[in-house]
Formats: C-alpha cells, structure tokens, sequence
C-alpha cells in the first residue's frame, strides 16, 4: 500500500468489506471524500498523487508521521480544500502554487519539514506554521494583501532581506520570523 499501509496503526483502513467512508480518519459528504485525518499513525513513503484527484476534499491532515515527498504539484487545485496539515514529517521540494482560481485554503501547516524555496500567496489564509522549514522566500502580498491573516510562524527558516517596515493586515495577531536573516524593523 501507498505509505506503507501495512504498517499503520490504525485498524479499519483499507477494509475491502467496508466502504472507505466508513474507513478510520476519512469523513464524508455524502459519498465523497471531504478529510482525511491520519495524525500520528506510523505513514511512510511518499504522498501518493491520487490527493489530487479528490475533488470534494476539504481537510488534509497527515501530520507526525514519516513521509517522505515532496507536496503534489497539484494538491492546492483542490478548489474546497480549506485545510492542509502536513507538519513533522520529512516533505522536500517546494510548496506548489494554485494554478487557477482563487484558493480557499485558510490554514497551512507545514512546519518542521525541509520544504525549501518561497511559501507561495494563498489569499484567504488565516493561520500560517511554516517555521523550521529551509524557506528563503514568502510572498510579499502576505504583509499587505491578506485582510484574513491572523498568524504567521515563519521561524528558523534561511529566509533573509529587508523586513517591511509596516505590515498591514489588520487581523493579524500573531507574527514570528525569528532565526532567519532579516534586517530592519516593523513599526
């Protein structure tokens, strides 16, 4: 099985006598695959590409596992995909971008990876954990342009240059970028 399934701790995944609905960690609406919630629970190997093909998908957390993969080029297509937790693993690569529309995720998390290059814009993003990360980028709009931005961790990461001097969302209430390489100050 795609992530070593074999050796899950979870007892009722993959059952060919039960419909996946009713499968441990998958939620519904109605036949269709809305999440998938499979903290902690021993996955290994890479993402299988078949993510991207659950259209109805809305909540996506793999968390505290070992996979080990880059994110699916296309896993951000997913237009109702509102929740990506992907932390404590091993990821590689870079985070992809949606490739069109408008993206209605509002939570990332993806800390404690090795996900390198720039944390691409996500417009209604409200909660952002990208820290230990090897990032050297974040998409300026994230400091002007995401009225729904409460928190951004973005800690220990190579991120470096200028910081702002204002940042102007309003929501935001928690912001972290310690452990890289800034200059300058926010007022």
């Amino acid at each position: 099985y795609s992530t070593n399934g074999d050796f899950w701790t979870v007892d009722s995944w993959l059952n060919g006598q039960l419909h996946e609905c009713d499968w441990y960690g998958i939620a519904c609406d109605v036949d269709d695959v809305a999440g998938i919630t499979l903290e902690n629970k021993n996955l290994t190997g890479p993402l299988p590409k078949e993510l991207e093909s659950l259209d109805n998908l809305q909540l996506l957390i793999l968390s505290s596992n070992s996979i080990s993969s880059s994110i699916p080029d296309n896993l951000f297509d997913i237009d109702d995909l509102i929740w990506v937790e992907l932390s404590v693993n091993q990821m590689i690569g870079t985070i992809p971008q949606k490739k069109s529309g408008i993206s209605a995720l509002e939570v990332l998390h993806l800390k404690y990876n090795q996900l390198e290059g720039n944390l691409p814009f996500f417009p209604n993003l409200e909660r952002v954990y990208v820290q230990r990360n090897l990032l050297t980028s974040i998409d300026a709009r994230y400091m002007s342009s995401v009225e729904s931005l409460v928190e951004l961790k973005a800690y220990d990461n190579l991120l470096s240059g200028p910081l702002p001097s204002k940042w102007n969302t309003s929501k935001l209430e928690y912001l972290d970028l310690g452990l890289n390489n800034f200059t300058g100050t926010i007022s």
